[in-house]
């Protein structure tokens, strides 16, 4: 998937309403004005607002893949894990909008997919127990946003890292 410019300007236009208005309350005619777009070059690219985000989730996923290509190939999960938490660092305020707007739940669902994807834990493990971590990443997310983010991105995966340990490892938790 790749972004060309004027994807890149439509949804730079909808990310930065999004900051200052309710995804509700934003029309494609505020969308295209902010682009310098028209409505006709939009909807050839985009069928909504919607579709810009899944559109632009895709491209962050696919970007955020390639960073982290080693790491999955030797199945590192704790290094995906820390590099899964500070890209979300980096994208909060992003993610502030879409939580704004109700939408949060694309970046569950981007984790759900990736985890169920890409099995980074030893065999052995159902979808179950994937949909668990990615829900666990996600909510440990949504928590550190609480506090913009500010906790060192160890301090939140400590915790994170043990309950993962205990489950791979068969061990119990212990705090």
């Amino acid at each position: 998937m790749k972004f060309n410019v004027v994807e890149d300007s439509i949804t730079t236009a909808l990310l930065e309403l999004m900051q200052k208005k309710e995804f509700s309350k934003i029309s494609i005619t505020e969308i295209v004005q902010k682009a310098g777009v028209s409505r006709v070059t939009y909807y050839r690219h985009f069928n909504s607002k919607e579709d810009v985000l899944f559109t632009y989730f895709g491209i962050a996923k696919d970007k955020f893949l390639l960073s982290v290509l080693d790491l999955i190939m030797e199945k590192d999960w704790k290094a995906i894990v820390k590099a899964i938490f500070l890209t979300f660092k980096e994208k909060k305020e992003i993610v502030k909008s879409l939580q704004k707007a109700h939408l949060e739940h694309f970046f569950l669902d981007y984790l759900n997919a990736e985890f169920l994807e890409k099995r980074p834990i030893p065999a052995g493990y159902n979808d179950y127990f994937l949909y668990f971590l990615a829900g666990a990443v996600y909510n440990c997310c949504m928590g550190w946003l609480k506090s913009d983010c500010s906790d060192p991105v160890e301090q939140v995966i400590e915790s994170f890292d043990k309950v993962y340990d205990s489950f791979t490892e068969k061990k119990e938790i212990k705090y």
